[in-house]
């Protein structure tokens, strides 16, 4: 029984560590952007061996920009391509021999990279890279389209094209400091399944096998507050645990799901990624159910120590927090038989005490 206890005392040290870690690697970059009076940030950096969990972190600042000759901006023609809009939103950025195929193909230009327009101006547009076919040659004429319509849609709606000639500058990815990364304690990861982030960073849900973003960057600004896309949700929580329960636990997990709980999942991983979306992997404290192994009403499976690491984005402030473990009910059915009142293994609200400010560690 002793070494029992040592032994969970290690691994929660272990835990506390590595939630500590991530906070003061956090307020370093923050620091950084106030006393360099530019953004600074962290770039979280995927597990090759548990490829849902990061267990390294870098220092990094903005990329550069690339702003190489003008662009037309226009509205969708698609159906049917008669030159006539299909909507009045002005969602098409049109540029002719640009380099844009070049620089997606180097993985400079990503699914959620920034443009400007004009270049220099405020307000700036992530866009969608999927009309740039990297599979094929250039063909001369590159096309992104803006996540959300220009602001400034043009007097004719009725024309295709509504603003020619613009001058743009796309920000390229951030670049990493001159420092190693952080690893983060040896057997505890960011588990990503069982965190908030944007969902930018996510794999698509018809492509859950495939990779996080390789830019999963957290921007401080240089009055502290979170910029970039990160700041979108309001706020990120990471959530740190055990790397064996990490893994261990999902897998048998994602053994027993059914693809079919869901429309449109066409394997177990891709209702997973569904899943976690709504609600995060974040186990209760205690698990009798039987999608874990040797597990029973009578000998629940113990789950280690977990902690949450909170980024409030509006301020900046970073808050490491304990995980409210309780599991009452099924609020997704996820075992798929209609009884939403009974326990499913996982914590009904896993970050109440990060946003409350209790247990705060």
């Amino acid at each position: 029984m002793t070494v029992y206890g040592l032994n969970f005392t290690k691994d929660a040290d272990k835990v506390r560590g590595a939630a500590a870690q991530v906070q003061s690697f956090l307020s370093g970059a923050r620091d950084r952007a106030i006393y360099a009076g530019e953004p600074r940030g962290v770039r979280f950096i995927v597990n090759p061996a548990n490829p849902r969990s990061v267990t390294a972190m870098a220092y990094i600042q903005p990329g550069e920009l690339w702003a190489y000759g003008n662009v037309d901006l226009e509205r969708l023609d698609v159906a049917p391509q008669d030159n006539r809009p299909d909507s009045p939103n002005v969602v098409v950025v049109r540029g002719e021999r640009l380099g844009w195929w070049q620089l997606k193909r180097r993985g400079l230009l990503t699914d959620g990279s920034k443009i400007r327009i004009p270049a220099g101006s405020p307000t700036s547009y992530e866009v969608d890279t999927s009309l740039i076919n990297i599979t094929s040659p250039p063909t001369g004429a590159d096309f992104l389209l803006l996540r959300i319509p220009y602001s400034e849609s043009g007097a004719d709606a009725t024309s295709v094209v509504a603003h020619r000639g613009m001058t743009y500058s796309l920000e390229l990815p951030s670049q990493l400091l001159p420092q190693e990364p952080s690893l983060l304690p040896e057997g505890t990861v960011i588990d990503l399944d069982g965190s908030k982030i944007p969902t930018a960073w996510r794999p698509d849900p018809s492509d859950s096998a495939g990779q996080f973003s390789p830019y999963m960057d957290v921007f401080f600004s240089p009055r502290g507050g979170v910029t970039s896309s990160a700041a979108s949700s309001g706020l990120i929580q990471f959530y740190i645990c055990d790397s064996e329960d990490s893994l261990n636990l999902k897998t048998q997990y994602i053994n027993t799901i059914d693809p079919t709980l869901l429309p449109n999942s066409a394997s177990p991983l891709d209702t997973l990624e569904a899943i976690v979306r709504s609600q995060p992997f974040v186990p209760a404290d205690e698990i009798p159910l039987p999608w874990v192994a040797d597990a029973s009403a009578s000998e629940p499976f113990l789950v280690k120590d977990r902690k949450v690491v909170t980024i409030f984005a509006q301020t900046g402030t970073i808050t490491v927090n304990a995980i409210e473990p309780i599991d009452l009910y099924d609020p997704l059915d996820l075992d798929g038989d209609s009884n939403q009142l009974e326990p499913d293994g996982f914590a009904d609200t896993p970050f109440a005490l990060s946003l409350s400010g209790k247990g705060a560690k």
